[in-house]
C-alpha cells in the first residue's frame, strides 16, 4: 500500500504548489536568484523500502534566476537548471532464518552522490518545477557502482527565501531493477 501512496502524495504536493502560484500576467527576464540548497527526507517505496526504508539528504541547484519569489514570471518559462547532491538510505534490520536457527541481519546503509542536468519550469512566480537528470556513483558497504539517476522536483516558496520541495527520484545502479524514493525537502535560495 505504502507504495502506491507515494507517488499519489508526491504529484499531489506538487499540484498543489503549482495551483497557489499566483501570476501577475506580465512576463519578463527571470527576477529570481541563481542557488538553492535543498535539506530534507526520503522514503523509498517498491523492493527498495524492503532493505532501505528511508535516507536523508542535501543538494545544491542552480539554474538563473530561477529560485525564490520572483516580481513577475520569466518571458521564457522553460530555462536549463543543474543540481547535485548526497542522499544516504539507513539499512533496515532483518530477520532471516527458521527458528531455533534464525538471525538478525543489518543491510549496509546506502549513500549516493548525484550530479544532473535538465529543465526547469517557472509556471508563476512563486514556483518552479523541474527535471533533470544525470550520473550518480553509490556505495553500500564494501560494494560500489555508477549509474543513472532521474529527479522530478517542484519547489513553492512560501516565503521570498523559503521553499517547500517535494520529490521523486529514481536510481538505477549496476544491474539492478532500480531504486524508487519520494521525498520532501526545505530550499534556501540565494544569490552570490
Amino acid at each position: 500500500m505504502r507504495q502506491n501512496i507515494l507517488p499519489l502524495l508526491l504529484s499531489g504536493c506538487i499540484l498543489i504548489s503549482t495551483a497557489y502560484c499566483q501570476n501577475n500576467g506580465n512576463s519578463s527576464k527571470p527576477t529570481g536568484n541563481n542557488n538553492q540548497i535543498d535539506i530534507g527526507v526520503d522514503l523509498s517505496f517498491g523492493d527498495f523500502a524492503k532493505t532501505h526504508p528511508f535516507g536523508v539528504g542535501i543538494q545544491y541547484d542552480w539554474s538563473k534566476g530561477r529560485y525564490g519569489r520572483m516580481d513577475q514570471k520569466p518571458a521564457n518559462p522553460v530555462g536549463f537548471t543543474a543540481n547535485a547532491g548526497y542522499c544516504y538510505y539507513f539499512g533496515k534490520k532483518a530477520d532471516i532464518g527458521v527458528y531455533p536457527y534464525n538471525t538478525t541481519y543489518t543491510y549496509d546503509g546506502l549513500s549516493i552522490i548525484h550530479v544532473y542536468g535538465g529543465l526547469i519550469d517557472n509556471p508563476c512566480n512563486r514556483g518552479n518545477i523541474g527535471l533533470t537528470a544525470g550520473p550518480l556513483y553509490g556505495t553500500s558497504g564494501s560494494s560500489h557502482d555508477w549509474g543513472f539517476g532521474v529527479q522530478l522536483a517542484g519547489s513553492y516558496f512560501v516565503s521570498n527565501q523559503v521553499a517547500v520541495r517535494p520529490d521523486l527520484n529514481y536510481y538505477k545502479l549496476g544491474s539492478n531493477k532500480g531504486y524508487w524514493a519520494a521525498g520532501i525537502s526545505i530550499g534556501l535560495e540565494f544569490h552570490y
